[in-house]
Formats: C-alpha cells, sequence, structure tokens
C-alpha cells in the first residue's frame, strides 16, 4: 500500500485527524521487520494505522478490532474499498 492510499483511507474515514506527517512503521524504526499480515503507517508521530495484505490480515484486524472494543484507545474504521484500518494513540 502506498502512502497516498494510505492516506486517502485515512482522511475519508477519520476526518478529525489533520495528516501532516505519514511514514510506514519499517521506515520510522529504522528497518524493523514488516508484518507478514498488515501494511502500518504511523501518523503524525502519533497513531498507528494497519492495512491488510490479504484476507487473512483483514480477518485478523476484525478479531483484534473486536476484542479490544472496549478500549477507547482502539478505533476501527472500514474503507468503501472493503478494507479495515485500526488505529491505536
Amino acid at each position: 500500500m502506498n502512502p497516498d492510499l494510505c492516506r486517502a483511507v485515512i482522511s475519508k474515514s477519520f476526518s478529525e485527524i489533520t495528516i501532516e506527517r505519514i511514514q510506514s512503521l519499517y521506515e520510522a524504526l529504522e528497518h524493523s521487520p514488516e508484518g507478514w499480515d498488515t501494511y502500518a503507517y504511523l501518523v503524525n508521530g502519533e497513531f498507528v494505522f494497519l492495512f491488510p495484505k490479504h484476507q487473512h490480515g483483514a480477518d485478523s484486524l476484525k478479531l483484534q478490532a473486536f476484542q479490544s472494543r472496549d478500549s477507547s484507545s482502539f478505533l476501527t474504521a472500514a474503507s468503501n474499498s472493503g478494507s479495515y484500518s485500526s488505529a491505536t494513540g
């Protein structure tokens, strides 16, 4: 997933967040291992958004969102493309 698509999905799903800076978590953490199931992006140095790489990744994010539904720091939004994004802050 490229940063421009990531920015578009986040902006549409979370209009209250003004995106000033976006970078892959892989780059932000100085080339830490990339996830098998998701692309991770750091927004404004504060929020991490996860985007599934495949259906299993999407299913995993749905499960995490369900298990974390009582946590105020975990948000889930469906984009028009049917993919899921998650943010922790």
